[in-house]
């Protein structure tokens, strides 16, 4: 059974190529991944030109986009037709009258027939699936999601090629796939309209926003947006992935209800997304204000290769340190100390103190420890440091474990807790804490 379809004729390098477009009814009705050819089960590896399908991502990402986003686009579909024919007429083939001026883009433009054969998506399995599974009602949203019924009548573009060989069909998916560049974090933060820590993010770095700063001669933004590092001699203070990750806590210290652009693909409401603004930017303004290194980095950019080589402040002008602290933070707001109180007091941590630190964000060469974990031990630390009070006779226990661990002191996994011996820092009690 053929199927006629307006299409645009093209070719690059020896594999000529037909562009069209199809519902996703159709797509979904018509054309399958690799895996569920008859061949590809029992393909050798090398003889397989398709990744297996990763059913979560499925599940997880693309559906609820489909299901939830009005705004939804997909690029373009290649898919290969085996074992059938493509066959391309152009519209001068029926009489029209076209200028001479136009005949050779009329000749590209055309009709596709495509005879027989299996279609089989060489690029967009993930995508396909997903159009699947939404034309097929086969999602679990205990109710009827937002466009779901406008998904199967969806256009998306397509692209055909005719089967050659399995060595040329291997190359093509090998270099589509290959050659396309995944977004970096920080594209994704800077990109993202439905992600809504990354709008608070990008508004935090605004003009005259807390950290909207400039340095001269070019104007620059203080906060590093294409590197996830920062350079010891570079006039960066953070990064816009760690001002996200610091959004990210923040907000969930402040108890407001905020997800991620993979939990939520839909963008939240403007007055969630205000009250979430402030919220951010009453933490960064006073971090910034509080804060010396932060504070001395606002007035003069230029000083901080400075600042970073005297080693009095370095740990806390890397991304690490200043992710732990911001974490740190929110643990004590959310054991119920006041903000101001807690950040001035960690203004008075000894963040050049290697005993402190060592084994908890630093390595005993120096350089600098980026996981989760690090992160998490090193907030229990400075929450105590800065809100003892507020800890409890738990949390206390488990933090002189933990740090005696870090320590080197390994059968303090096991010790009674009396026995472990406490080598956690003495906490900031200058003051007394504001509830």
């Amino acid at each position: 059974m053929a199927t006629v379809i307006p299409a645009i004729k093209a070719r690059m390098g020896s594999t000529p190529y037909y562009e069209t477009t199809m519902t996703a009814q159709e797509l979904a009705g018509t054309v399958h991944p690799a895996q569920e050819t008859d061949q590809w089960a029992s393909a050798t590896i090398e003889e397989r030109i398709q990744r297996e399908l990763n059913a979560r991502r499925v599940k997880e990402e693309i559906v609820p986009y489909l299901l939830k986003a009005q705004d939804r686009f997909f690029g373009a579909m290649i898919v290969l037709l085996k074992d059938g024919e493509l066959e391309f007429e152009d519209v001068t083939q029926f009489g029209l009258k076209v200028p001479s001026a136009q005949r050779s883009a009329a000749e590209r433009m055309g009709f596709l027939n495509i005879v027989g054969g299996e279609r089989i998506v060489l690029d967009g399995q993930h995508r396909l699936a997903a159009l699947r599974t939404v034309v097929q009602r086969e999602y679990d949203d205990g109710g009827q999601p937002d466009f779901a019924a406008e998904v199967p009548n969806d256009e998306i573009s397509v692209i055909f090629i005719k089967y050659e060989d399995a060595e040329k069909t291997r190359r093509i998916f090998n270099k589509v796939n290959r050659s396309a560049r995944v977004t970096t974090r920080a594209d994704n933060i800077i990109t993202s309209e439905d992600d809504g820590f990354a709008v608070v993010t990008r508004m935090l770095v605004r003009d005259k926003a807390p950290l909207g700063i400039t340095y001269p001669p070019k104007n620059e933004l203080v906060v590093d947006w294409k590197s996830n590092t920062i350079a010891d001699k570079g006039s960066k203070l953070t990064t816009i992935s760690t001002v996200y990750e610091t959004v990210k806590d923040i907000l969930d210290a402040e108890g407001i209800a905020m997800m991620d652009e993979k939990r939520s693909v839909v963008r939240p409401s403007e007055d969630l997304i205000n009250e979430a603004y402030e919220a951010a930017e009453c933490w960064w303004s006073k971090l910034m204000a509080k804060i010396t290194p932060f504070k001395e980095a606002a007035a003069d950019p230029s000083q901080l290769p400075r600042m970073r080589e005297a080693g009095t402040y370095k740990l806390l002008l890397k991304p690490n340190g200043q992710q732990a602290l911001v974490k740190g933070l929110a643990r004590a707001v959310q054991r119920g100390a006041g903000l101001e109180t807690i950040i001035e007091r960690a203004n008075q941590i000894d963040w050049a103190d290697m005993e402190i630190w060592e084994n908890v964000l630093i390595k005993p060469n120096g350089s600098m420890i980026a996981r989760m974990d690090a992160y998490r031990q090193a907030a229990d630390l400075i929450a105590y440091m800065v809100a003892s009070e507020k800890t409890s006779e738990d949390q206390r226990d488990a933090l002189k474990r933990e740090y005696a661990i870090l320590k080197g002191n390994p059968v303090a996994r096991e010790m009674p807790i009396e026995q472990v011996p406490d080598l956690v820092p003495d906490p900031i009690v200058e003051d007394t804490i504001a509830a």
